[in-house]
């Protein structure tokens, strides 16, 4: 006679487990890396099996991107930089940025004003970088905008 299960022992191999009455569960990981994932099955007899498998947890990837308001600021105008990370369910912990002009900035939020002062005649243009901080394990991406300034 075939004895049913009473439940199943999930060991996920990154430090959490959790029981199921079915043969199924999901699991999010927080870190990429190689993973022993081991179930055992317990009977109402109390008589148990388990089932083992290695799986590779691939590094999450995200990107962000950078844009600038006004198109085309003036010097002694605020241009407020705007980073957008996709997918847009990552949270970020930081965001770190770089004006290209000698000033820098670190903050939680996506958008933040600079001003630039231009002297001079003709225009000048400044590499301005973002890097965004994954708040999960602190992964970062960076990107770069040029923006051009009007006396």
């Amino acid at each position: 006679t075939t004895v049913p299960i009473q439940h199943f022992d999930w060991d996920f191999g990154d430090g959490t487990s959790s029981r199921t009455s079915g043969n199924s569960t999901s699991h999010v990981y927080t870190a990429a890396g190689n993973r022993t994932v081991t179930v055992t099955a317990t009977n109402t007899d109390g008589v148990t099996g388990n089932a083992q498998i290695t799986l590779v947890v691939a590094p999450s990837v995200f990107s962000v991107n950078l844009s600038f308001s006004p198109s085309s600021p003036s010097s002694g105008s605020a241009v407020t930089f705007t980073a957008t990370v996709s997918p847009s369910t990552t949270a970020i912990s930081r965001y770190d940025w770089t004006f290209g002009d000698g000033s820098t900035a670190t903050g939680s939020a996506n958008s933040i004003p600079h001003t630039y002062m231009v002297a001079g005649p003709g225009s000048r243009t400044f590499s301005v970088e973002v890097t965004a901080f994954r708040a999960i394990d602190g992964a970062s991406t960076a990107t770069q905008v040029a923006v051009t300034v009007q006396p």
